[in-house]
């Protein structure tokens, strides 16, 4: 346990800020901390000869975990009873700059998120990444239990993997460049393989449309309606994009919550995904949620603006106001089609990733 603490913590470059003078940090935080350098969109496709778990070497229940500089951004769903999982599910999570002293971390986790375990971990460095370049690729797991001083093979995963830039401030400009052709991934047929090959068809129209990060500082909220006996209310607020939710924590016996939670929507594509929905519930323990008023915020006004900070008033209720923060940022365009079935040079594709490195 000692000897993973100490790996984890000192084998890669670490970018920590620490404030001496608050108003200068304040200002400067962002180019501190590191300016969001665009997304990072993720194929798992499977993994081969994982542990086994457990006191009698049972097959575990994997699941992949995805990190970036040290926080869980994206995991795939729990594949039960498998030591040759399949997922075929596409990922995307935001990176940031510099790039050269970030990791992407992938934890293959035994069960699910609240009471998981680790069972091994590959960590891929981001300066390897080149823009639009697809990186499809076999990757060694090692063991994170082992005692043993040397790294312990532990399995192999598959993943496809494209970094797609966003547009600086500078080109914003410019005029926009005509969209990339669908990019074309080989594939396979025949059981578990089609799973993965969906997988594939997902991530070939993520990579090859329009996406980009829609970022949210939900700030504060005031005046909620009283939804208790005792004139007050226990609000959460639930912000969701398409397909994908967030939820803020929940204040008791609070109608004026200082929230101050980040969210990041990352890969999606505001014309497939056209509102920002925003509905604020009181959260009781005898009784189920119930509505608090709602916001519908159109993509393409957010879009328009790049970055708003505003106070809403809830819809479908008498009182009740949200303070946020919004910005989007979009990808780059490839400025010509990447077709990757045409030719090696346009996919890096090896039996087993040489690039990759494990801790």
């Amino acid at each position: 346990l000692i000897k993973n603490i100490i790996r984890n913590i000192c084998v890669w470059p670490k970018r920590g800020v620490v404030p001496i003078v608050q108003e200068v940090f304040d200002k400067q935080k962002e180019e501190l901390e590191g300016r969001p350098a665009g997304i990072l969109f993720i194929n798992v496709k499977q993994a081969k000869n994982l542990p086994r778990v457990g006191a009698f070497s049972q097959k575990g229940d994997p699941m992949i975990m995805v990190n970036v500089a040290g926080s869980l951004k994206e995991k795939t769903t729990v594949k039960n009873n498998s030591i040759h999982p399949v997922w075929g599910e596409v990922l995307a999570v935001c990176v940031y700059s510099p790039l050269v002293v970030q990791f992407v971390d992938f934890e293959v986790h035994h069960g699910k998120e609240s009471s998981s375990s680790m069972m091994c971990k590959m960590s891929y460095p981001l300066k390897l990444m080149e823009p639009f370049e697809v990186d499809s690729q076999w990757h060694h797991l090692h063991d994170m239990n082992s005692e043993s001083a040397a790294l312990t093979e532990a399995g192999t995963l598959q993943l496809d993997m494209m970094y797609k830039p966003f547009v600086q401030p500078k080109e914003e400009e410019k005029e926009e460049e005509e969209a990339d052709d669908i990019v074309v991934l080989p594939t396979a047929s025949g059981g578990e393989q089609d799973i993965a090959n969906q997988g594939e068809v997902t991530f070939s129209k993520m990579v090859s449309g329009r996406s980009g990060a829609l970022f949210v500082e939900l700030n504060y909220a005031t005046n909620l309606v009283e939804m208790d006996s005792m004139s007050s209310s226990d609000p959460t607020v639930y912000l969701s994009v398409g397909p994908k939710t967030f939820q803020s924590k929940t204040y008791e016996d609070e109608l004026n919550p200082q929230f101050n939670e980040k969210f990041e929507f990352v890969g999606i594509n505001p014309d497939i995904h056209p509102y920002l929905k925003v509905q604020v519930f009181d959260v009781d323990t005898l009784r189920s949620q119930r509505p608090m008023g709602e916001i519908t915020i159109p993509m393409s006004s957010i879009v328009q603006s790049g970055q708003m900070e505003e106070t809403w008033s809830l819809e479908k209720v008498k009182t009740g106001k949200v303070n946020m923060t919004l910005r989007w940022m979009e990808c780059q365009v490839k400025p010509r089609a990447a077709q990757l079935s045409s030719g090696p040079s346009l996919m890096r594709a090896k039996q087993i990733s040489s690039n990759a490195v494990s801790v």
